[in-house]
């Protein structure tokens, strides 16, 4: 069952583990592997998994999900997959209407939150239908729930940033681009949403917080370089933001 969640977060939804479910997810796996003539032995070779094993206990009954990552790796290298004909999601849409597609959110970002993993766990991620085009979902598209502080100017808590990692993204960085940066020290990663910027003395990250602790820009040694030592610290350009997804406020309560 499917659960929409309101207040002061985008109106998305959660999915559920019902059996309704788990077995769509099952019979999508089958359709997508035998559209492309494909086996669970030889998609999983393809993928780089270490065995096909996870492949055929989930279509065998003797387990109901697959990892984020596994199914991430599936929709890259079987034809014609995305991670929604692999949930099944395109299904879902009413005769007639437009193919939806969806994305798994399963990173947040927030300036001042350290995590010791970049994603959420697994039962704190969900899906969301969004407006995503065909090739980015096959590169691997995935949402990134803002939270505040870090960039409330331009996006309210609760917006879905709809992200390409920065290895799929194929466009250029250039000023104005909205980035997902990583920095990583003892072990823990903060994530934050920057907005890149070009000034004479360097490129920079910026934040877009009132929050006078979060405030300071991160500077970028070049445009091509997306890994960079700090101090103690090391920088990712981890994603590049592709569509926001932002609630709608509540004014009839101000």
């Amino acid at each position: 069952m499917q659960t929409a969640h309101t207040g002061n977060r985008a109106n998305v939804l959660r999915t559920q583990d019902t059996d309704d479910e788990v077995e769509r997810r099952r019979k999508a796996l089958r359709k997508v592997l035998g559209a492309a003539d494909m086996t669970p032995a030889h998609a999983a070779k393809a993928a780089g998994l270490p065995s096909a094993n996870a492949l055929y206990n989930f279509l065998n009954d003797r387990s109901n999900s697959l990892s984020q990552a596994t199914l991430e790796k599936l929709a890259q290298v079987i034809p014609g997959a995305t991670l929604a004909t692999l949930s099944g999601l395109e299904e879902m849409a009413a005769p007639g209407a437009a193919t939806r597609s969806a994305v798994v959110v399963r990173m947040a970002a927030r300036a001042g939150n350290e995590r010791p993993t970049t994603d959420l766990p697994h039962d704190e991620q969900f899906e969301l239908p969004a407006p995503v085009r065909r090739e980015y979902l096959a590169r691997g598209a995935f949402g990134v729930l803002v939270r505040s502080p870090g960039f409330e100017q331009f996006y309210p808590d609760g917006t879905v940033l709809i992200c390409l990692s920065r290895e799929a993204y194929s466009g250029k960085l250039a000023a104005g681009r909205r980035v997902i940066l990583h920095r990583l020290a003892h072990e823990r990663t903060e994530i934050t949403v920057r907005e890149l910027r070009v000034w004479r003395d360097g490129i920079w990250l910026w934040p877009r917080t009132d929050h006078p602790r979060h405030q300071h820009p991160v500077m970028m040694p070049a445009l091509e370089q997306s890994r960079w030592q700090e101090g103690e610290s090391e920088y990712v350009v981890a994603a590049v933001v592709l569509v926001a997804i932002c609630p709608e406020e509540d004014r009839a309560l101000r």
